[in-house]
């Protein structure tokens, strides 16, 4: 059997001038925008269509109240997230598809309060501002979302008041 002695290394060189080759500027060129596009397509697939509902809780005094549970209802699949004021009487629910929900809000001592049509659209938070009425859990008070809900557009900070009842 014969056997066969393989180069080591193998050498390319430019056969015009003898040099090894050098990566050109067009090949440079294209992988920075193959990178470029890349980074863009995966920043739109990123985007988000879901948005949050926050607010805050006080009794009729206009203190915070904290350890309140609160319950946000998809109005239309009846899907329910909940989640406790804290110590600021703040909550927050992430996460939140674009629709109509009811918020309800309960604590020790206080009336349950309820908040018709909420209304969340696509990256813009619902704010809210619950009330809580002394009294019993089993007594209810039923608001609607009006009456509780302020928009905050993300493009200006500006306060919407876009089919809302003005004072």
């Amino acid at each position: 059997m014969r056997s066969f002695k393989l180069p080591v290394s193998i050498r390319v060189r430019n056969v015009e001038t003898g040099n090894p080759p050098r990566l050109g500027l067009k090949i440079l060129l294209r992988f920075a925008l193959s990178m470029l596009v890349l980074s863009i397509c995966l920043n739109v697939f990123a985007q988000s269509t879901n948005t949050r509902v926050t607010g805050t809780i006080k009794d009729t005094a206009d203190a915070v109240v904290s350890g309140a549970k609160v319950t946000l209802v998809d109005s239309g699949s009846k899907e329910e997230k909940t989640v406790t004021s804290n110590d600021e009487g703040s909550f927050t629910f992430t996460n939140v598809r674009p629709g109509t929900y009811m918020i309800l809000a309960e604590a020790t001592g206080f009336k349950r309060t309820q908040v018709q049509n909420v209304v969340v659209h696509v990256d813009t938070p619902a704010i809210l501002s619950l009330v809580l009425e002394t009294g019993g859990v089993s007594e209810m008070v039923s608001v609607t979302a009006s009456e509780s809900q302020s928009l905050i557009r993300l493009e200006d900070a500006k306060l919407s008041t876009e089919g809302m009842p003005l004072a």
